[in-house]
């Protein structure tokens, strides 16, 4: 037995509020669920029966709640940007939406594939919350984590620059009639500055701006190009191809895991620690090397 009034006051409710949801409820189920004693209401038969099976469903709303926050408490939900560089993008994608899809469903992917030079300035801007990128000296205030690195190979047909998998001397590069991007690239500055570290001036005799232009002309026998494993892998005709390393130790670059700040939500902590599996993951793939592995050819080779 209780009383209306007391049960309104808890509920946060008017009483003349909750004797109108009871009568509706009593209508729709066409059962009397309270009757009347001297002391206030008391629970019918049907009102007993209307308790219990609403006992069993508050209990498996709670139980539902336990499943759905252990399945989402290490990665949470909701829509997460991630930045990809070109080339590098098509091959990672279906890797990282395997991955979050496998251990958290939440998540809803959103990757936008990006020249390099633009990743870092768009993850500053708020354009995404994490991203996979090469790093550069103008690399921006942004917090990294160095997962990879990538080897430059010089790129040519068997004639051209021979059948051997033995780094390139850049002098021997130096011989070669060159296809690469045009000067304002930031490849092609990075390229060029680590020959004329070496007092290398490289024979450019044609520039062209896509990686799918450079490697058409090395394919139709125009020249040899510089460029990564990721420009040629998957196309059907490397097979046709020589690659060699350039330098010794090679000439390369760093790959990092970066994202816009500290204050990130489960959902892109999720995504930036399954983008960093999978660029582990998929290293052998992709040709990269470990971080710190280069630094050591480095330092044997060092006089």
């Amino acid at each position: 037995m209780g009383s209306l009034t007391i049960a309104a006051a808890k509920l946060g409710v008017s009483q003349p509020a909750l004797s109108r949801t009871i009568r509706g409820l009593e209508g729709k189920l066409r059962v009397t669920l309270f009757r009347r004693t001297g002391r206030g209401v008391a629970t019918t038969d049907a009102g007993e029966i209307v308790l219990k099976h609403s006992q069993r469903i508050l209990a498996g709303l709670a139980d539902l709640e336990t499943d759905l926050d252990a399945l989402y408490r290490n990665g949470g939900r909701g829509e997460v940007r991630v930045l990809l560089p070109l080339n590098v993008g098509r091959l990672l994608e279906p890797f990282i939406i395997q991955k979050l899809a496998a251990t958290h469903p939440g998540v809803s992917l959103r990757v936008l594939e990006r020249a390099n030079d633009e990743i870092t300035e768009r993850l500053l801007s708020g354009d995404a919350d994490c991203a996979l990128f090469y790093e550069t000296p103008n690399h921006g205030p942004v917090l990294r984590d160095v997962v990879a690195e990538e080897v430059f190979l010089v790129i040519g047909l068997p004639k051209l620059i021979g059948r051997k998998t033995v780094p390139m001397s850049w002098s021997e590069v130096a011989a070669l009639p060159l296809i690469l991007p045009s000067r304002q690239r930031p490849i092609r500055k990075f390229i060029e500055q680590h020959a004329a570290a070496q007092g290398i001036r490289l024979n450019v005799v044609q520039e062209r701006e896509t990686g799918h232009g450079m490697l058409s002309c090395v394919i139709n026998g125009e020249g040899a190009s510089i460029m990564t494993y990721a420009y040629i892998m998957g196309d059907l005709l490397k097979s046709r191809l020589s690659m060699r390393p350039v330098g010794a130790p090679p000439l390369s670059r760093r790959i990092a895991i970066a994202v816009r700040d500290k204050s990130l939500s489960n959902s892109a902590r999720a995504t930036a620690a399954a983008l960093r599996e999978v660029a582990i993951e998929q290293s052998p793939m992709l040709h990269w090397s470990r971080p710190g592995q280069l630094d050591e050819m480095r330092r044997r080779s060092a006089p």
